[in-house]
């Protein structure tokens, strides 16, 4: 059974550092399989590497962890782990909704999501994989990684090929809404999109 456990900002002080930077205080950690107590800092969070473009004027972060079984080695997956790509899309919207993005971006996003967090899962070896949103002024960063020393090969298809095509998808929804995707060295796959709403607040 899938368990949920989130840390919010009226969390005790430091109960929300767990997994993340200072500046992230939301967790949600989901999944059978163990989540350690601590993991390094994800690429695109303090490091701020430009290699995955962050939203600027740090507004608000959330981060989801799911602890992955790889009963056959690097690219293997159970059912149950895959099923959390529907979790992974709630807790995008979820957080896109509390910051005042509006519906249609949060649908592409939340979509974007699962799509992404199911190619690391598929694609790659970690045991852990993380989801972190980043909000800004008047964009946000959605990055998943694995956090494992593999690197996973996300196949390119051909146009007419069938299934495969989440990638297709994923640039599909960031040019339409203002964005676009890409993926680092080190395997994060990550998303920049546009939101008049976190403009309309600023």
């Amino acid at each position: 059974m899938t368990t949920f456990r989130e840390v919010a900002r009226s969390a005790p002080e430091g109960a929300g550092q767990r997994l993340l930077d200072a500046e992230v205080p939301t967790v949600l950690c989901l999944g059978d399989s163990p989540v350690p107590d601590r993991l390094p800092p994800l690429p695109f969070s303090v490091a701020r590497r430009t290699e995955v473009p962050r939203a600027e004027a740090f507004r608000d972060g959330a981060e989801a962890a799911v602890g992955c079984a790889r009963p056959a080695g690097p690219c293997s997956f159970s059912k149950e782990d895959a099923r959390h790509a529907q979790d992974i899309r709630r807790f995008a919207a979820s957080c896109l909704r509390r910051w005042g993005v509006e519906e249609d971006v949060v649908s592409a996003a939340g979509l974007i999501a699962s799509e992404l967090f199911t190619s690391e899962l598929r694609y790659g070896a970690g045991s852990v994989i993380r989801v972190q949103l980043i909000a800004g002024a008047a964009t946000f960063t959605l990055a998943v990684a694995g956090g494992g020393p593999y690197v996973p090969v996300y196949p390119m298809v051909e146009p007419d090929e069938q299934g495969r095509r989440g990638l297709f998808l994923v640039d599909h929804l960031a040019r339409v809404h203002r964005g676009y995707w890409g993926l680092s060295a080190d395997g994060t796959a990550w998303c920049l999109l546009a939101s008049a709403g976190l403009r309309a607040a600023a």
